[in-house]
């Protein structure tokens, strides 16, 4: 499965992570080269995985394998794809964040609604019951799997969804044995920081505090204008309601920290047994029932703070409070129930899948 001159490059960078050594960047993009041709065996890639997560991931680290990863991209955007678009995504990963219903694909759909032009990069659960590609299913919004009904998507909803595996199968020779490690790692962060029309702004959640900063520093030099990088305390990779959430916010080329509280916001701390989903016609039933205005409290809540950063970072509101206000009023409105109806009357491009 592996050739020898990798096999024995792999052993020479498990040996330097025990060690709690950094990977230049070159050196890290040359194992992922490896990994991603299936160039391995499965023990090394968990001691690849555990060595980067326990000495914690560097910027460089991060970048070498995320340049492996899109080389492996086949889709082609025009010059300039990613004016003005916001991609809202989280890392997803196992605790939390596997039993919650699918906050990021409806808060999408919510800041849409608003106004933002949202581009949003995801896959099928890995972890948890229900992914992003599998409730927007649910909802009968149609999916495509060719970058012209991507950008036509775009262009006739002011949203577009790319599922990534249909244009990047770099993670097919990695899947089982990274379904058998059951760990979260490095790999988790390269769908949310690949999309291929390479957005302005983003908000990425991630399912560690201590990748805040990591993720922050790779999103500036990615070239992102505007970016939230967020991580609950109690592990969720999202805005939360429930606990403080710890935010690194890329503005002006600089980083800065604070945190956002739910009483700072809503009056109130949220109970996590509100945010609970199921599989993906059960997360559909609670997402549309957010966005026709028949659930509210802390559901509607995380749902609102999250699209509320999205139009902030994408500057449809002048602040994270603004941007809340905004979404809420969007779903009093009634034009969050119609972008959702309007996304399901769209025609169907390519292979139905």
């Amino acid at each position: 499965m592996f050739k020898r001159d990798n096999f024995d490059q792999l052993k020479t960078v498990i040996g330097k992570l025990a060690q709690r050594q950094d990977l230049p960047r070159n050196e890290a993009q040359n194992l992922a080269v490896a990994l991603f041709a299936g160039e391995f065996n499965d023990a090394q890639l968990g001691y690849l995985m555990m060595g980067l997560r326990l000495k914690g991931e560097t910027p460089d680290e991060l970048l070498g394998v995320l340049t492996a990863f899109q080389a492996c991209t086949t889709f082609v955007a025009p010059p300039g794809a990613g004016a003005n678009l916001i991609d809202v995504c989280g890392t997803g990963g196992d605790g939390l964040s596997a039993n919650v219903f699918n906050i990021s694909t409806t808060s999408m759909i919510l800041a849409a609604a608003a106004g933002a032009r949202v581009a949003k990069h995801g896959r099928s659960a890995i972890s948890s019951q229900s992914g992003s590609t599998e409730v927007q299913r649910e909802l009968g919004i149609p999916q495509w799997d060719s970058a012209e009904g991507v950008l036509q998507s775009l262009a006739t909803h002011g949203m577009c969804y790319i599922h990534g595996p249909w244009f990047n199968k770099a993670m097919a020779n990695v899947i089982a044995a990274r379904h058998q490690t059951g760990m979260r790692s490095i790999l988790n962060l390269l769908g949310p920081l690949s999309n291929p029309l390479k957005p302005a702004y983003q908000l990425l959640g991630v399912y560690d505090i201590a990748l805040l900063d990591t993720s922050a520093d790779v999103l500036r030099i990615l070239g992102r204008e505007r970016a939230m990088v967020v991580c609950a305390e109690d592990g969720l990779d999202e805005l939360s309601v429930v606990a403080p959430t710890h935010v690194r916010e890329l503005r002006n080329g600089n980083i800065h920290s604070y945190q956002v509280a739910s009483n700072d916001l809503f009056g109130e701390i949220g109970r996590y047994e509100n945010l609970l989903g199921g599989n993906p016609a059960q997360n559909a039933r609670i997402a549309e029932s957010i966005l026709r205005g028949k659930t509210r409290g802390d559901a509607q809540n995380i749902v609102t703070v999250n699209a509320g950063a999205a139009l902030y970072l994408a500057s449809r509101a002048g602040s994270l409070r603004d941007g809340v206000e905004l979404a809420v009023a969007t779903i009093d409105s009634g034009q969050a129930a119609a972008k959702l109806d309007e996304l399901r009357a769209g025609t169907r491009g390519g292979d139905e899948h």
